[in-house]
């Protein structure tokens, strides 16, 4: 009975540890770790190597304004059905004015426009054509200096300075190719939304958190914690059979 008894009290603390939640959870390996890190994706970009511009969306805006893409992003220009805008291609010195060879959408509205980078060492510019706009500052950048001669608020501040002296650009249409990043097709219908993970991506994210992080109303071995009563119960019966031995 006495060793009946010293079994039963030895219990104490296991029964104690299951009613308050168990030891810590083990941290989760760093290859688990890894894994979850890299099914998120960072910035604009999804898991298919594309990045999304809004056109116009905020007025005589690119949003974002710069983007940086490696080679072989697909960057899509996603016009909205308010007012007529373009994605033209120009040059630093000269904002306003489409670049000879350069991608240009047309004057569109409610369609996609894509590029697909070619030289990610080379600042792409951009602007829109329709009368007017540039001179408000409509331009953007792919792969612009962060700042400096060259970075995408020079290019905006240059575009500005132009002002109302802009002149008038006609319209002949998309324009595929391109100089650093080049189109193939002009634009076609349809308005997705702004770039977000795709469901396997965040599917993916999902499930490795889960697997690695444990439930808070488990104990570390997965198992459901005992309630304070039945944990309670057990003590004194444990503590009964020690009594009776001695």
């Amino acid at each position: 009975m006495y060793k009946l008894a010293l079994a039963a009290f030895s219990l104490i603390p296991a029964v104690l540890g299951q009613a308050y939640g168990g030891a810590p959870a083990p941290a989760p390996s760093s290859s688990s770790s890894s894994s979850s890190a890299a099914a998120v994706p960072t910035g604009a970009t999804d898991a298919a190597g594309q990045i999304l511009v809004q056109v116009g969306q905020n007025g005589f805006t690119y949003s974002p304004s710069n983007v940086n893409a490696p080679v072989g992003t697909l960057v899509t220009f996603v016009f909205s059905s308010n007012t007529p805008h373009s994605v033209t291609e120009a040059s630093f010195a000269d904002p306003c004015t489409p670049l000879q060879g350069g991608f240009d959408s047309g004057v569109t509205t409610g369609t996609t426009f894509s590029v697909n980078v070619t030289d990610a060492s080379t600042p792409i510019y951009f602007s829109c054509k329709f009368p007017g706009h540039c001179g408000l500052g409509m331009a953007g950048t792919i792969n612009a200096p962060a700042s400096g001669n060259g970075s995408t608020t020079d290019f905006i501040n240059a575009a500005k300075a132009i002002g109302s002296s802009e002149s008038n650009v006609p319209d002949n249409g998309p324009q595929t190719g391109g100089v650093g990043a080049v189109a193939t097709a002009g634009p076609t219908s349809g308005t997705p939304s702004v770039a977000a993970p795709s469901s396997t991506s965040s599917g993916s994210s999902s499930s490795s958190s889960s697997s690695t992080s444990p439930s808070p109303t488990s104990g570390s071995n997965g198992a459901a914690p005992l309630s304070g009563s039945t944990a309670l119960g057990l003590v004194s019966v444990v503590a009964g059979l020690f009594a009776f031995a001695f």
